[in-house]
C-alpha cells in the first residue's frame, strides 16, 4: 500500500510540474502569435479597441497561467505528502471542461478547413496532451486521497 502511495505521489509531483509548464507554454504561444500576427489582429479589430482587446486578452491568459500555477503547485504539494483542499481539483475540472470544448472545436475546424493544417495538428496535439495531463492529475489526486483513507482505517 505504501508503494502505491509513493508512486501516486511521484505522479502528482510530475503532473503538477507539467501543468505549470503547459500554462507557461500557453503564455508563450499567445505572445508569439501576437508578435507574428499583430497586423492581422489590427485589421480584424477596430483601431480604437486594439489596445483594449490586447490588454483584456493578456489579462485572461495571465489569469489562466496563475490558475494553472495554483493547480500545479497544489498537486506538487500533495505529491510531497501535504494535504490540499479540493479547490484545486474544482479548478482542474473547470479547465478540463474548457479544454474539452476547445478540442472539439479544433477538431471540427481541422476537418472542415484545409488551411494551416500543420499548425492546427500541432495545436490539437498539444491541447489533447494538456487535457490528458489534467485528467491524469485528477485521477491521481483522487486515488491518493482514497489510498490515504484506506491506510488510516
Amino acid at each position: 500500500m505504501e508503494a502505491k502511495i509513493r508512486r501516486t505521489q511521484d505522479n502528482l509531483f510530475v503532473l503538477g510540474t507539467s501543468v505549470i509548464a503547459f500554462g507557461l507554454w500557453n503564455l508563450i504561444k499567445f505572445t508569439v502569435y501576437f508578435f507574428f500576427n499583430s497586423d492581422d489582429i489590427k485589421q480584424a479589430v477596430d483601431e480604437k479597441y486594439f489596445i483594449f482587446s490586447i490588454i483584456v486578452t493578456w489579462v485572461m491568459f495571465f489569469i489562466s497561467f496563475l490558475l494553472r500555477c495554483f493547480i500545479g503547485i497544489s498537486a506538487r504539494a500533495e505529491g510531497k505528502g501535504k494535504r490540499k483542499s479540493v479547490l484545486y481539483l474544482v479548478f482542474t475540472g473547470i479547465i478540463m471542461s474548457v479544454y474539452f470544448l476547445i478540442i472539439v472545436f479544433e477538431t471540427f475546424f481541422f476537418i472542415f478547413q484545409l488551411e494551416h493544417i500543420f499548425t492546427m495538428v500541432v495545436t490539437l496535439i498539444i491541447d489533447i496532451t494538456s487535457f490528458m495531463f489534467l485528467l491524469e492529475l485528477m485521477i491521481n489526486s483522487i486515488r491518493i486521497r482514497h489510498l490515504r483513507r484506506e491506510v488510516s482505517k
